[in-house]
Formats: structure tokens, sequence, C-alpha cells
């Protein structure tokens, strides 16, 4: 019933219900996740070897398209806010900041 009443909760009830730790952790947002939705490029990823960095981006954004692209790969060239390219040399090492587009 206390699960139920949670879901159901207005805002202002809901701060008179956050007095319980638990209930607070598992029913509210953590402020980081919106943090890391808002991220758009990746300069710490320089360097780093492209699966690694493909798997961080996926971690930070899960609702963007990652795209590990070798040297020379044919590129379109238009704008998609979903897709972040991972350029990377023959050593599989990022060779340019991966960012949004």
């Amino acid at each position: 019933m206390e699960k139920y009443y949670m879901l159901t909760c207005t805002y202002v009830v809901l701060t008179k219900c956050i007095r319980s730790k638990f209930l607070a952790s598992r029913y509210l947002p953590a402020a980081p996740i919106r943090e890391k939705m808002s991220k758009s490029s990746w300069p710490e990823l320089l360097g780093v070897l492209a699966t690694l960095a493909a798997n961080q981006i996926g971690r930070d954004r899960p609702d963007v398209a990652v795209e590990v692209l070798p040297p020379g790969a044919p590129l379109t060239p238009d704008y998609n806010p979903l897709r972040v390219r991972v350029f990377m040399d023959n050593n599989a090492v990022v060779i340019q900041i991966p960012v949004i587009g």
C-alpha cells in the first residue's frame, strides 16, 4: 500500500513522504543522471582506446547512438543530435574529441 501511495503523491505530499531515506532513494532520480544526459562532448576520451570511449559515451548518454569510425571511413554530412562519432587511428585510439552530431 505504501509503494502505491508514493507513486501517486503530488509534489507537496511527496516532500512530506521523504522522511525515509529508503523511499527517497528509491523513487527520486539522482541529480548526476540529469547532468550526464546534458553532456555533449567528451574531451577526456582523447587518446583512449575507441572501444572504451564508446562504452563510456554509452553510459553517459544512453539516448545516443555511438559510431566508431576507422581512418578513411565514408561520412554523411548531416547533423544528427542523437549520434556521437568516435574517430580512431590505426591503433584503435581516439584521435578527435567525440561530440554530439
